[in-house]
């Protein structure tokens, strides 16, 4: 059995931000290190400017590559709330994962095997 570890590939720059071909070859290379998992903490601020959605652009093909090479691919649905239209992740061989907060408090407990609440 293989070790668990974990691996990270920069694409991105904390004052820029980055190029989407830069995200495109970590991805290839993720793959060719034989991942399992990939999680993309990314993705748009808004949709995109036409309605029709194609999965042609060169992120979403690297991604379905991934997906038949058998990784797990995890995106954000979107980096744009809390507003209207902002998940924005439409590749349907992604899982898409988003936060949400809320401050309601609940009175409910949960008593553990151990007798700790």
């Amino acid at each position: 059995m293989n070790p668990n570890r974990i691996v990270v590939y920069k694409a991105l720059n904390r004052l820029f931000g980055g190029f989407g071909a830069d995200v495109v070859v970590a991805t290839e290379q993720a793959v060719h290190d034989c991942v399992d998992i990939i999680k993309l903490s990314l993705g748009r601020n808004s949709p995109p400017a036409t309605t029709r959605t194609t999965f042609l652009n060169p992120f979403d093909v690297v991604l379905l590559s991934a997906v038949k090479s058998g990784v797990f691919v995890a995106q954000a649905a979107g980096n744009g709330g809390p507003f209207a239209k902002t998940m924005v992740l439409y590749s349907l061989w992604i899982a898409s994962v988003a936060a949400a907060v809320d401050d309601r408090r609940y009175k409910n407990h949960l008593t553990l095997g151990n007798g700790k609440i």
